[in-house]
Order: C-alpha cells, then structure tokens, then sequence
C-alpha cells in the first residue's frame, strides 16, 4: 500500500480566554516540527471565515494553495 504524502493537523482549537497568548502557535509548531522530523510535509485546512486561524498559519510559513467552497448542512429541528 503506498503512503499519501503530508499529514495535517486536525482540529486545533484555542479557548477564546486564551487566545492571544501564543499558545496556538506553539502547539502548532510542534505538531508541524513532529511532522517533519517524521520525514513528511504538513498541510492546513480551514475556513476563510476563520481569519485567526488563517494569519496564524501565515505567520507559520504556510500559503493558500486552493480554495473549495464550503456547505455545511445541519438535520431538521424536530
């Protein structure tokens, strides 16, 4: 079985208390540093609307390479 390239970390979130105080940033780099002493490359996903998280992963080195639209469909109220 062959291996799919890059790993990204998923669903990386910082209480709004603690926003601001570099916390993000840190585990971040050490996921990506994990990432890549593993001999791989990491990749991001998140939405446009999240504009903290995206200047984050500016500051970090990673750039936009696609943009996909984005439906999220939630069950009828019963």
């Amino acid at each position: 079985m062959s291996k799919i390239p890059g790993q990204g970390p998923s669903a990386v979130c910082t209480a709004p208390l603690h926003q601001g105080k570099g916390l993000g940033s840190s585990l971040m780099r050490a996921l990506i540093g994990g990432i890549a002493a593993g001999g791989d490359s990491a990749f991001l996903h998140a939405a446009a609307t999240n504009t903290n998280a995206v200047r984050l992963y500016a500051a970090l080195g990673f750039t936009i390479r696609l943009e996909l639209p984005l439906t999220v469909l939630r069950p009828p109220a019963l």
